[in-house]
């Protein structure tokens, strides 16, 4: 009966390098909903007649719910 052949350590994945993030997105979560579809076309008409991201728009939103229900100091504004 032939010895077991040596076993070789176990291979160390090498480190995922850092994930590049865009600076607008350093500390924030993604998040998704679903809309209605005129719902999302009058978001991006407003995007559009503002010059402004939806991201700015939906931030706002944000902020005026929040304001809502007393957690004004969340509300922050401008993204």
């Amino acid at each position: 009966m032939a010895a077991p052949a040596p076993q070789e350590p176990a291979a160390t994945a090498a480190p995922e390098p850092a994930k590049k993030v865009k600076p607008s997105r350093v500390a924030r979560r993604a998040f998704g909903t679903f809309l209605r579809e005129e719902d999302y076309q009058t978001l991006r008409r407003i995007s559009f007649e503002q010059s402004r991201p939806i991201q700015a728009i939906v931030d706002e939103a944000l902020a005026d719910v929040f304001a809502k229900h007393n957690y004004s100091e969340y509300a922050r504004r401008g993204g």
